[in-house]
């Protein structure tokens, strides 16, 4: 199964784009403000978890939107689309995945297409509701556009909703799917992972929040979940270093206590105080473990903040890609083709 081509309508600057994606990677190059982080951030809406804001609309839908009237004929809503087209074995198991996009088996049957499309759910009722709100004045004229309504909080979420749509080649006319099963599709055959841009490094050793600290934080304890013998052996090891320091800190603050229990806490019917560690293998390693830097002949280790933010940046992106390939990986029900 294999991602071919997209294609992308009324999103920000991209008013009507076409990519093919090349077998392996594909990336986006040009100058500041040509759209390649738009290119991203519509599967970060359609697949993500980011909300459509009316701002995602190009300059253009948004003029169509504040022109809009309903008696006019003829007289389409726009909408945003998201068109993805997957190129697969007719004879793999992926064919039973993707049969629901496959209308007319007359067609090719190595390709298929889905169209996500936000788009407006009653186009009366959001009228009403604006009507209601920005009423004609006597003078003819509203206070507000409808696309300043939708922008009012709530509004686009309460009035736009996800639509999917079988594609055909050569076939202007999508197919409309049950949206349950649209998304369902979808998730079937495509995961969308994002590694976020890291501008707030910080190169001070004083920080604690280090994201290359989180990273690799994170990748141990999802990683680890799924090889059992490596969490049992972390358990063990932390648990006899617990007590050690168990019985350590009971010497260091013997003195303490023995004041304390001269104060009468605990009674002579109360339990004793004990301070016991409860350090545990990821808070060890996200509080308590620095990232070096070793020189291979002197062995001379240098911290984290020694090396540059691109460097820190390049490691920082391999350890999110690999924790999003292992959590692929280990999808036991129904993962992405």
């Amino acid at each position: 199964m294999k991602l071919s081509k997209l294609a992308i309508r009324n999103f920000r600057r991209l008013e009507d784009v076409e990519i093919e994606f090349d077998e392996k990677e594909t990336i986006f190059v040009g100058p500041n403000n040509s759209g390649k982080t738009t290119a991203t951030d519509v599967f970060r809406c359609f697949l993500g978890s980011r909300s459509f804001k009316v701002h995602d609309f190009s300059m253009g839908e948004i003029n169509r939107i504040n022109a809009y009237d309903p008696d006019a004929e003829n007289n389409e809503f726009p909408q945003i689309e998201l068109d993805l087209w997957f190129q697969f074995d007719p004879a793999g198991i992926e064919f039973g995945r993707v049969f629901t996009l496959l209308p007319n088996l007359s067609d090719s049957l190595d390709r298929a297409g889905i169209r996500c499309a936000y788009r407006v759910k009653k186009i009366e009722v959001l009228w009403e509701a604006y009507q209601e709100v920005f009423p004609v004045d006597e003078a003819g004229e509203r206070k507000r556009t409808l696309s300043h309504f939708l922008g009012l909080e709530g509004n686009l979420k309460q009035h736009f909703e996800m639509g999917y749509f079988a594609l055909q080649e050569n076939i202007t006319d999508a197919i409309p799917v049950d949206p349950k099963n649209g998304k369902q599709i979808l998730a079937s055959l495509l995961r969308v992972d994002f590694v976020h841009a890291q501008r707030n490094m910080d190169d001070e050793e004083t920080s604690r929040s280090n994201k290359l600290s989180e990273a690799f934080t994170s990748y141990y304890k999802r990683g680890n979940y799924h090889r059992p013998h490596l969490k049992e052996e972390s358990v063990r090891i932390v648990d006899e270093n617990n007590d050690r320091l168990t019985t350590h800190y009971g010497e260091s603050f013997q003195e303490l206590f023995t004041i304390i229990r001269g104060l009468g806490v605990p009674s002579a019917n109360d339990r004793e105080l004990r301070l016991v560690s409860s350090t545990t293998a990821d808070t060890a390693l996200k509080g308590s473990t620095d990232l070096m830097y070793v020189d291979s002949v002197a062995q001379h280790e240098l911290p984290e903040a020694y090396n540059g933010l691109g460097f820190k940046n390049l490691v920082y992106m391999v350890v999110q890609i690999r924790q999003f390939h292992l959590d692929w990986i280990n999808t036991e029900i129904n993962r992405p083709l």
